[in-house]
């Protein structure tokens, strides 16, 4: 039912929650070794996790450009 949903929700966003915290404590030397070695960019996945986290009424435009615009400055 609706409460087994919402328990799923719930859980669902806390899992992202602790995600996006472990993510924020990666080191700079790790962060690179991932992009560069298995091209996994930690910046990236944290917006994208914020994103996630934040109500979904208006999704900014102007942030998915800057993804992209940081991807090709990148590499």
């Amino acid at each position: 039912g609706a409460t087994d949903g919402s328990f799923q929700l719930e859980g669902l966003r806390q899992a992202t929650r602790e995600l996006l915290e472990a993510f924020h404590e990666f080191s700079p030397v790790l962060r690179r070794a991932l992009q560069h070695e298995h091209h996994f960019d930690v910046e990236k996945w944290e917006t994208r996790l914020g994103t996630l986290l934040r109500p979904a009424e208006h999704p900014d435009a102007a942030e998915q450009d800057d993804l992209f615009d940081r991807k090709d400055r990148n590499g």
